[in-house]
């Protein structure tokens, strides 16, 4: 069956033009719009998006001996990690955050937030040693913090200004390099 062939006339290819170019210049604005610089008085809202205030948080650690508290006006960057022991994904990239935050841990804070609704803890105390993790592993217990995040993939990661700004969310495996990427980009790398 041979294909068909559509004459275009000079008004349909105008037309077809101007639809692209709209189109073009539609997706230029909310690209432009949702990566604007943040003015000091939009720091307003908070949210789990790039460019929102990171909802606070306070969690305890795994040996539940020091709790844990994410807000503005901290000292460094901070990586939240949402992940759990039997996650696929979450394994793959565990070396991967352990070599980053050993070589990095001067510069930027790393939080591993355990979804632990969804985990054992016997499995997150060998998950953690597993992997050698020396940054802090927190607990969402109840899921509250993990909710407050919309987290629904594992692993969720967020890189958070130390003033609180959101800077990037990246769902799925992060690895090493990646990290350095997203930090470069935003100003927080090497």
């Amino acid at each position: 069956m041979a294909g068909c062939k559509i004459k275009m006339t000079k008004a349909i290819k105008e037309r077809c033009f101007m639809a692209v170019a709209f189109l073009l210049s539609f997706l230029v604005t909310v690209w432009m719009n949702i990566h604007k610089p943040i003015e000091a008085s939009e720091k307003k809202e908070s949210a789990p998006l790039p460019n929102f205030i990171a909802p606070p948080f306070s969690l305890d650690n795994l040996q539940n001996t020091r709790t844990f508290t994410l807000g503005a006006d901290m000292k460094k960057p901070v990586i939240v990690n949402f992940w759990a022991s039997w996650c696929p994904p979450c394994q793959s990239e565990a070396p991967e955050l352990a070599a980053y935050y050993n070589k990095n841990k001067e510069k930027i804070n790393l939080y591993a937030v355990n979804v632990t609704k969804n985990d054992r803890l016997r499995e997150v105390r060998d998950f953690s040693k597993k992997y050698r993790w020396t940054f802090p592993i927190l607990l969402d217990r109840d899921g509250t913090v993990s909710d407050r995040y919309w987290v629904t993939t594992l692993p969720t990661t967020f890189l958070i200004s130390k003033d609180g700004i959101i800077l990037d969310r990246h769902i799925g495996y992060i690895g090493r390099y990646q990290l350095y990427h997203y930090l470069n980009h935003s100003g927080l790398g090497e």
